[in-house]
């Protein structure tokens, strides 16, 4: 059974998930951040809507919501990852949606992430929200959701 949680996992607890699901990112995680100082930032920084099966993490979207540079009232998406066991589930779907009603209560105007244009699954996941392309440089893809 899934449990839905926010801001409830530590900096280890989300270390090891992003191991977990290194290889699922495109390009992978580790080949870009220290995944677990990118644990620890995520934990102070971000706001955190997990899924949970048994004592295990089993799903994560990390967002940046307020302060800093979203004094403009946009939110960021960090992070997006379901373990790959439980891929098409509708886990990161039931995440996204958490976030995004986040953002709307927080009084966020827009949401935007960045995905590399190789990663189909997750164009999918985010045209499917309503996602759309703002910018494109190199594989690099900017999309945003307005609120």
């Amino acid at each position: 059974m899934i449990e839905y949680r926010t801001n409830q996992s530590g900096a280890r607890d989300v270390a090891i998930h992003l191991e977990r699901c290194d290889a699922e990112f495109v390009p992978p995680l580790g080949d870009r951040v220290c995944i677990d100082e990118y644990a620890v930032k995520l934990v102070s920084n971000a706001q955190r809507f997990e899924a949970w099966q048994d004592e295990t993490m089993v799903g994560l979207v990390a967002m940046y919501c307020g302060g800093g540079r979203f004094r403009s009232r946009t939110a960021f998406i960090s992070s997006v990852s379901v373990l790959p066991k439980l891929c098409g589930q509708g886990l990161a779907s039931a995440l996204l949606d958490r976030a995004i009603q986040f953002a709307r209560h927080a009084g966020m105007r827009k949401i935007e992430l960045e995905m590399d244009q190789r990663n189909f699954g997750a164009w999918r996941l985010y045209r499917n929200k309503g996602f759309v392309i703002k910018s494109e440089s190199g594989v690099a893809r900017l999309m945003q959701l307005m609120l």
